[in-house]
């Protein structure tokens, strides 16, 4: 078989992941030159928000720290993504509502979401400035050391997730 069949081959194959959702597919070329890279992000993507991820956060506040992340990267089809990942998590439409305005204003409302949006606020915004002192509302809101760690790891990964995702819909544009 050459080189353009298998590569044709492995297109027509291609099964959808995270970021052919929150790019319209576009960059799809540029995806398969690096597919091991692509496929490392999207198993970054299930190893952080599958269902039994991250044991001491829910899957609904994962999505909704996500979305106020993608709020604050002025990421539309991120946030649309996010939200939908949230009410499929069992999030509310108030749910909703509140991670978005609180990401608008760069604060939470329930103890738990309030502790996870301004710990990814922190990290968002003013990384240098997270300390030991900022982890404690996590821990007030009984979050473990290993749901703080994951937590921080969600954050980073979504933010390098959309800014692959933003380069993608530019080149594909």
């Amino acid at each position: 078989m050459t080189a353009a069949a298998t590569k044709g081959s492995s297109m027509s194959e291609h099964t959808p992941d995270t970021i052919d959702r929150l790019t319209g597919g576009k960059g799809a070329d540029l995806k398969a030159a690096r597919g091991t890279v692509w496929a490392g992000l999207e198993a970054s993507h299930q190893a952080l928000f599958g269902p039994d991820a991250i044991a001491d956060i829910t899957p609904a506040e994962r999505a909704l720290v996500a979305l106020a992340v993608s709020v604050w990267h002025a990421d539309e089809p991120a946030a649309s993504f996010y939200a939908t990942a949230a009410l499929d998590a069992g999030a509310t439409d108030t749910d909703l509502a509140a991670a978005r305005a609180a990401a608008r204003a760069g604060q939470g409302g329930a103890e738990r979401l309030a502790a996870l949006l301004a710990h990814a606020h922190l990290l968002t915004f003013a990384p240098a400035e997270a300390s030991p002192a900022a982890l404690q509302s996590l821990r007030d809101a009984g979050i473990s050391e290993d749901g703080i760690i994951s937590a921080s790891q969600l954050i980073a990964y979504v933010a390098h997730q959309l800014r692959a995702a933003h380069v993608l819909r530019l080149i594909g544009a």
